[in-house]
This record gives C-alpha cells, structure tokens and sequence, in this order.
C-alpha cells in the first residue's frame, strides 16, 4: 500500500518549487517445501516488511521564453523481494534506494526547429541489489553501496522541411563504493569454482562509458499517404558484465533502417524495416556460473513486415 502527494508553486515571477511525497508500506511472505512429516510437504514461511518514505524536490526557472532550466532531487526505492527458483528456506533481499541528483535545460531554439536537453546527474545507490549464479540458483545480494555520475545530451532538430534530425549522447561513470562480498569466478580452463571478493572501487556492471545515437527521417508527402524513410545509428563503448570485470561486452555499433507508408487519414501503415544491418555480433547477457559461463547473442541482420490498423 502507499499514500502519495505532489504540488507545484510559484516561488517567484517565472520560478516554481514542486515537492512530492510517497509513503510505501509492503509485506512479503514466501512459502518454500523443505521436506515431508507423514507424507505431507512442508511450508515453513518467511516474511519481510518494508515501510520507506519517498520525495522529490525540484525548482524550475524559464530564464527566456524558450530556455528553461531545473535541479532536482529525488529518492526512490526498488522493492525486495525473494528468490523464487532457489530452493530452500531463504533470506529475502532488502529493497534497493537510490538518491538521484540532477541539473539540467530544457530549451528551444531557431523558431522551435531545435531542441537541446543537456544534463549533468549523480546517482547514488544503497543496498543495490545484485544478481549472480551460486551453484544452480540465481541469487539476489544487496551491495552496500555504489554511485553514477554522468551527462546527457538529447536533441532533435528541423533543418530542412520534412526532414527531422534526432539523437543522444551520454557519458557515464560508475563505481562499487562498498562491495565486500561480490562472487567472482575463476576462468573455466581452470575449474570454474566461484570465490568471494572485495569489489568496492570496481566499475558497475552494464555502464558504458559512452554511448550514443543519431536518426534520421525523411518524410515525403502525397495525396496517396505520407512516406517516410527512416536511418539510425547507435554506438555503445562497452561495459562488464560481471563485478570482477571478467566478463566484458566490447564496443560496438548498430544500423538500423526503414522504409514506411501511412494513409492519408493515418488509419492504415505498413513498414519495412532492417534491423542490425551490419551484422555486427554482440552479447544481451552473460552471466559467470560454477559451471563455466552462459552467453546470449543478440539477434543478428533481421527484416522484417510491419502493418499498422488504427481502430
């Protein structure tokens, strides 16, 4: 259950405050078999509750017209919970917080044909909530802490007629603050077996340094429907999947395409798209085991036939 609330005011001719509160109250119970009295399987039950407040404070000021600039602070919580494919009685994990720190534009420009959002934030994580392989089962561990600052750039621009210009652009850097017991794994040509280590300092997994995107539409109308002709590149430097580094996703690059028709009265479309257009092989997971370590690709070069029905 929760009870929230948020206001907005004018603190001054072209400033406003806002300030938001959220209470959450949440019980979890978790039923495990564990063995038979007579013949009948055993529940024995656990439970965890959680009460967390949650807010946001945030002050917004139009310097022009068009140009409009903001800090915030905002807490949040990701709830616990427990591991439902472990067997056994188990401990739950607690619910992850996060503070989120941020200052940041919101502007446009040339009579409304450029856009430009830039943003500076820092996040900073407690009981972050961690994923890893003991054995066969997949387990959920609080790290104590771990923090992401980082800048972000969103734009899109209108530099010829029917033609829309849009992208991003982030720089990311995150660190373990206080990681004392992370699971690591040595090499497979080894013997695979897990150990227990100090990961503070180490880089968050799944936090590139830099990525990027950039897309391009070109629409073409007629009396017969609107056309449109649609390129996108996405850039991603590469990240680790695991706390010991061991484990990484190089850099990489995506092509992306499409071709598409819409009616006149936007009723019916259909389009035809090409997906990863360079074939390029990259990775959605992997994951280290006591087993050796799992693997998933991506989807290579795909097409593909879309059609669209608005009722």
């Amino acid at each position: 259950w929760s009870l929230y609330g948020q206001g907005t005011t004018k603190i001054a001719a072209d400033t406003r405050l806002t300030l938001g509160v959220r209470y959450t109250g949440e019980k979890q119970k978790y039923d495990s078999a564990t063995g038979t009295i007579f013949g009948l399987t055993t529940f024995p039950q656990v439970s965890q509750k959680f009460n967390k407040p949650t807010w946001r404070v945030a002050v917004d000021h139009d310097f022009v017209p068009d140009v409009r600039g903001y800090v915030s602070y905002n807490r949040g919580i990701k709830s616990g919970g427990y591991d439902l494919l472990s067997p056994g009685i188990q401990e739950g994990y607690k619910p992850e917080i996060l503070d989120a720190y941020e200052i940041g534009l919101k502007s446009e420009f040339l009579d409304h044909r450029l856009r430009l959002n830039p943003s500076v934030f820092y996040y900073n994580y407690k009981e972050i909530q961690v994923q890893s392989i003991r054995g066969i089962s997949l387990v959920t561990t609080n790290a104590a802490g771990a923090h992401i600052k980082g800048v972000d750039l969103d734009f899109q621009a209108l530099p010829l007629d029917n033609v829309t210009v849009y992208g991003g652009f982030s720089y990311l850097h995150g660190r373990y603050t206080d990681f004392p017991d992370a699971l690591g794994c040595f090499p497979s040509p080894l013997d695979g077996s897990q150990f227990v280590f100090d990961a503070s300092g180490k880089s968050t997994i799944r936090t590139p340094k830099y990525s990027g995107n950039l897309a391009v539409e070109y629409r073409i109308p007629s009396a017969q429907g609107d056309f449109s002709l649609t390129s996108s590149f996405y850039y991603n430097d590469g990240y680790s999947y695991s706390p010991d580094q061991r484990l990484r996703q190089n850099a990489y690059a995506l092509i992306n395409a499409s071709i598409g028709w819409a009616s006149p009265t936007d009723k019916f479309g259909v389009r035809l798209w090409g997906k990863n257009l360079a074939d390029r092989y990259y990775l959605t997971s992997r994951v280290e085991t006591g087993f050796g370590d799992l693997q998933y690709p991506a989807p290579p070069r795909t097409y593909g036939v879309t059609f669209d029905v608005k009722f």
